[in-house]
């Protein structure tokens, strides 16, 4: 797997265990767009584990928690202010997900 249920708890502050079906069942779902955006899939090494590129467990966290956030459940924030500070989110590209995280994808979907 690309990532465990502690990990996305931990990394999105989910404190509760209301929705980890939802996130064991999400974590599976995400690696499948993960290889459709990434249009290749995963190295393995000589014992023909699954290598996964650098920097994709967080971007699969981020899928769920964009996911989450979607249906109402928590995860990562769509928009948030304090003070002078604004941050927003960018809407889902035709992948379902922000620009800002399949970019991370593409970014190593050469063929090497």
């Amino acid at each position: 797997m690309i990532t465990s249920l502690a990990k996305v708890k931990e990394v999105l502050q989910i404190s509760t265990t209301d929705h980890d079906t939802l996130i064991g069942s999400l974590i599976t779902l995400v690696e499948d767009d993960y290889l459709r955006i990434r249009n290749k899939a995963f190295d393995t090494d000589d014992d023909d584990d699954i290598v996964y590129p650098t920097g994709s467990e967080l971007t699969a966290i981020k899928m769920v928690g964009y996911i989450l956030k979607q249906q109402g459940l928590g995860g990562i924030v769509q928009s948030k202010s304090m003070g002078v500070l604004s941050v927003t989110y960018m809407p889902a590209d035709s992948s379902g997900y922000p620009s800002g995280i399949t970019n991370t994808i593409k970014r190593y979907q050469e063929v090497g």
